[in-house]
């Protein structure tokens, strides 16, 4: 993945509405079977392992979020 892939996830949850928001992300917590609390924190920081970076954007790419 590229630079600009990497913020990818954090700009797009930024730029969601509040209830697209929490439908994202329990999408993503439960393929990922993550809590909350993780959830936020790989977001926030950036810390998504290769494979979960890969469900997540496969999950942006085909959800009707946008």
């Amino acid at each position: 993945m590229d630079e600009n892939e990497k913020l990818v996830i954090f700009d797009y949850f930024r730029e969601l509405p509040e209830y697209k928001k929490v439908r994202f992300r329990e999408r993503v917590k439960a393929e990922l079977e993550i809590s909350q609390t993780v959830f936020y924190s790989r977001l926030r920081n950036d810390g998504w392992k290769k494979i979960e970076r890969a469900a997540v954007v496969k999950i942006i790419k085909e959800a009707s979020y946008a």
